[in-house]
């Protein structure tokens, strides 16, 4: 496994850790969104093709996890734009409860955001190697890292991963097909 690409996960979960993260559930997207905010979805659609170029050369799971992170960063800043409240704040039970899942979702997303197009160019560099187990194992933390949102996952044993995986399955709130929008 590429020493750059641990490197990079592993600042991505330090930045997590030690900035804003706390144990919240992330943001549900499915119910928080209805209907694409257009503006946003463009954003992302711009952001996405600077940063990675063309996404098909990767599976779909993880074209869809960088098409909702991106977005979901794109929809931050509108939102930010517009003075309006946060609909994470919003669609809590409480204030607080909504404070704090918007912190945990702006630390997650500006931190995968900043980090996911140098470990998707360690993926690919991967790749382009022929390590097909290196490549597949990269593959899996690097869902565990932005998708499950897993602590310490570039840490843990494909083993460990795989028996604390479902308990963060259900966690994981992505629009379906997203990737295909953008």
């Amino acid at each position: 496994m590429s020493g750059h690409w641990a490197t990079k996960c592993l600042a991505f979960e330090q930045e997590i850790l030690f900035g804003y993260r706390c144990n919240c559930e992330p943001t549900n997207v499915k119910r928080r969104m209805k209907t694409l905010n257009t503006e946003a979805l463009n954003q992302a659609k711009q952001v996405i093709k600077q940063q990675f170029g063309d996404l098909f050369d990767l599976p779909e799971d993880v074209r869809n996890t960088i098409a909702n992170t991106y977005y979901e960063f794109c929809l931050i800043s509108t939102e930010h734009n517009k003075f309006s409240n946060p609909q994470s704040i919003a669609l809590a039970n409480s204030f607080e409860e909504g404070l704090k899942k918007y912190s945990s979702d702006i630390a997650h997303i500006k931190s995968a955001a900043k980090f996911m197009p140098e470990i998707i160019a360690e993926i690919r560099e991967i790749r382009k190697k022929g390590e097909q187990n290196n490549y597949k194992f990269l593959l899996q933390v690097f869902q565990d890292n932005f998708k499950y949102r897993i602590p310490n996952a570039l840490n843990k044993s494909s083993l460990r991963l795989s028996l604390e995986r479902p308990f963060y399955v259900g966690k994981a709130k992505e629009i379906q097909n997203l990737w295909k929008l953008v």
